[in-house]
């Protein structure tokens, strides 16, 4: 059947990619080994090396891509040694993702101990291709961004949990901050990321059931990206299926009753408050007739569209008011169908399939992208394209799994914030909704619409 073609087929990606990954990988020792000899040259004064070469020779990889791509999908033990051969056999365990979603190209230095929880750290690197499958106008989406810092999961594997949850717990994220610095990176860049495992909770047993993290991210030496006061969970099915989602607290429904009610006028005017797939997947592309002849531009502007192809996140925008909201300035709400066999199932995790929380939060992202847009906001720019709004802190919090079982998500967006002209910019408390329960919420999400110079 259809699922069974997909499997089989993705099984075979991954083979062949994992081919071609060992050939690099020997292609690499091998140029790396006549580096060694062209240095040795250097010393007895044979030529002079470039500082590439010297730069190579000095970066120390304890694992390549090919050992990620093997702990995503293969053996623990052909990646951290034979005394981890014992998990192998559990069922779940803790994995990277598998490609697409493998957004990690090695690991160069570690602190850590196997079997010891204790603070540990781990520093990732991620090369960005060029004219990847994700980018738009040679930049990578927030998702990416934020999932490329993953190896929390490399990192809380060495140190053994799953000896402790054989197969009877899976990991799950549940809060962090994240604060962007600068602009999106862009394709043929590095992104850096230093990852801390800081402390842990555990239970009366001394099994660990929640452990604590952080990263920061760096494109050169210059910090892009922060996440703070990281969590994540060991849940049992049964643990995960009683979960009754987020409930907001009375201090919390008391500041939204008291918030104090906003007005915005639209540049220009849009009298549908319903758009379709078609609608959306034309603004990935620029074309913003949807809204209003008026909203589509002649000229300028050519990086403002919504993100598309795959990591189109947002089937339907179910309603727009924009007077609506505890804030008065705009409430929107969105669908998205869940299709068991679409990408973003398989490959997150093996065994153990569940929606990656970045991707939902790229579902934000492109709603407050759509409302800026629809609002006209882009009339007061020349060239400007989307980008995270700087030192803003984003909180998210996870109180729910979506499987490949799930049938529909539904986004309540709620404007905090938003200006339409000088720097156009909105702000937002987002809430994902399945099956009547609110599984994440984000708060404080920004965009912005930054002049490319």
């Amino acid at each position: 059947d259809l699922v069974e073609h997909f499997t089989q087929s993705l099984a075979q990606q991954n083979r062949t990619y994992a081919s071609f990954l060992k050939g690099r990988k020997e292609g690499l020792q091998q140029i790396t080994q006549m580096i060694h000899l062209q240095l040795d040259l250097l010393e007895k004064g044979g030529y002079q090396a470039t500082p590439k070469a010297q730069e190579t020779v000095a970066k120390s990889v304890i694992w390549d891509e090919a050992d990620l791509l093997e702990f995503a999908q293969g053996s623990i033990s052909k990646v951290f040694g034979p005394e981890f051969a014992e998990i192998d056999h559990y069922v779940p365990r803790v994995r990277l993702p598998m490609p697409p979603y493998l957004l990690v190209s090695r690991v160069t230095k570690l602190q850590a101990t196997p079997k010891l929880f204790e603070p540990s750290k781990v520093t990732t690197e991620y090369d960005i291709p060029v004219a990847s499958w994700y980018s738009t106008d040679g930049r990578i989406p927030w998702c990416v961004a934020v999932e490329s810092g993953q190896c929390d999961l490399l990192l809380i594997s060495y140190l053994g949990i799953d000896f402790q949850n054989k197969g009877k717990r899976a990991y799950r994220l549940l809060d962090c901050t994240l604060t962007f610095m600068d602009d999106l990176p862009m394709e043929g860049e590095t992104l850096r990321y230093e990852i801390s495992i800081d402390s842990f909770t555990k239970n009366r047993k001394g099994e660990v059931l929640l452990f604590f993290f952080s990263y920061d991210c760096y494109v050169e030496d210059k910090l892009f990206l922060k996440m703070t006061g990281g969590c994540a969970s060991f849940s049992t099915p049964e643990e995960l299926a009683a979960g009754k989602g987020f409930l907001y607290s009375k201090i919390q429904l008391q500041v939204k009753a008291n918030a104090e009610k906003k007005s915005i006028q639209a540049l220009l005017p849009c009298h549908k408050n319903r758009f379709s797939r078609l609608d959306l997947e034309s603004m990935t592309r620029g074309d913003f007739r949807p809204f209003s002849p008026a909203h589509q531009l002649q000229h300028g502007n050519s990086s403002l569209v919504v993100e598309g192809g795959r990591m189109l996140m947002v089937d339907e925008i179910l309603s727009v008011q924009p007077k609506a909201g505890a804030w008065g300035i705009g409430v929107i709400e969105a669908s998205f169908d869940l299709q068991p066999d679409a990408w973003y199932f398989p490959c997150h995790f093996k065994d153990d399939e569940v929606m990656a929380g970045s991707l939902m939060s790229e579902a934000c992202v492109q709603l407050l992208q759509f409302y800026l847009l629809y609002l006209g906001s882009h009339t007061s720019t020349r060239d400007a394209q989307f980008q995270p709004i700087p030192n803003l802190p984003q909180k998210v919090l996870c109180r729910g799994q979506v499987t490949p079982k799930d049938k529909q998500l539904i986004y309540r967006v709620e404007v905090r914030e938003i200006v339409l002209e000088n720097n156009p910019y909105a702000i937002a408390d987002i809430e994902v909704w399945l099956e009547g329960r609110i599984v994440v919420l984000f708060e404080n999400l920004g965009v912005q619409l930054k002049e490319k110079n």
